[in-house]
């Protein structure tokens, strides 16, 4: 397969996923209602304006009528319960009730002033995975925020990309957590754990632009050895959403940062780095993800109902 094939081939989506099956005669047979959780509630972060895709929609209705159901049955035996004393207790048992997996670990860095897109990740993660744990990696000069912890460090902002992952590393996470982009919507519940399964890493792939020709001069700086050549094989790998086991398994990543040539310290250095490491795991120790669902591009996101929406360069505006 050439290059080019290679790139036009149809972005892998995820695996089909049964999560619920009525019997030919109209009995209920399974329900998963993990599922039915999480994309209620990614309807319910979607709001007025958001994207929402029939199967939200169903799951939402789903745990409205169960909702609504259980609070009748507790209405009806209260009634019971006033008619005689002596009636012994009732148990109610709600066979449908699954617990949610704990909340996650979420991890983002940045500096400067303006703190406005941050906050809006930070809001957008408390809505959709409440009780998340959330860390800010910044410099001591970089405003306060709320509702994160913060975690200072020594920040080059000349090379504020190589910086960020030697925060990561400072930070020493030991349990696993998804580190984000700051320019970031969380739109649905991160099941970390489920995502990374035994796994040590979880890297994103491209979905989208993979055949656009990548621009070798860029923010003054010569990148003329990839000039002309398809994205998707020059970088096929982001950096925007990395989940890691621990914070140790940054060590290996920024160690390969800080040995590129300064030009890639400064831009680019990252997706550098991922597409040279993944040729280096077994497939026992990465899982793969799809840019369309955990680092959607806005206008993709009808096509795709994508738990996180990136709105990266000039798309910050069409965040607010």
């Amino acid at each position: 397969m050439s290059d080019k094939d290679y790139l036009k081939r149809d972005v892998v989506q995820q695996q089909e996923q049964t999560w619920c099956r009525v019997s030919d005669d109209g009995k209920l047979e399974y329900i998963d209602w993990l599922f039915v959780q999480q994309q209620a509630a990614a309807f319910d972060a979607a709001g007025n304006v958001g994207a929402r895709d029939h199967i939200m929609t169903t799951c939402k209705l789903l745990t409205v009528v169960r909702h609504q159901t259980i609070e009748k049955s507790i209405a009806i035996l209260a009634r019971f319960a006033d008619y005689n004393n002596d009636t012994p207790a009732v148990v109610m048992y709600d066979p449908t009730r699954v617990v949610l997996p704990p909340p996650s670990t979420f991890v983002f860095f940045h500096v400067g002033d303006d703190i406005s897109m941050p906050a809006q990740l930070v809001d957008s993660i408390q809505k959709t995975n409440p009780g998340a744990e959330i860390v800010m990696c910044t410099d001591a000069a970089t405003p306060a925020l709320e509702g994160v912890r913060r975690f200072e460090c020594e920040v080059d902002r000349e090379r504020l990309m190589v910086s960020r992952w030697g925060a990561y590393v400072a930070l020493n996470l030991d349990k696993p957590a998804v580190y984000l982009d700051t320019d970031m919507v969380v739109r649905g519940f991160i099941n970390v754990s489920a995502i990374l399964g035994d796994k040590r890493y979880v890297f994103l792939n491209r979905s989208f632009d993979r055949m656009v020709p990548f621009n070798g001069k860029q923010r003054g700086i010569d990148f003329s050895e990839n000039d002309q050549r398809p994205i998707g094989l020059v970088y096929p790998i982001l950096g925007c959403f990395i989940i890691t086991r621990s914070g140790a398994d940054w060590g290996v990543l920024h160690g390969r940062y800080v040995a590129l040539e300064d030009k890639y310290q400064r831009w680019y250095g990252d997706q550098e780095v991922l597409r040279d490491f993944l040729n280096t795991l077994k497939v026992q120790e990465f899982n793969l993800v799809e840019e369309a669902i955990f680092a959607c591009l806005p206008e993709h996101t009808n096509a795709n109902s994508p738990f996180i929406v990136h709105y990266k360069g000039n798309r910050k505006n069409a965040a607010n």
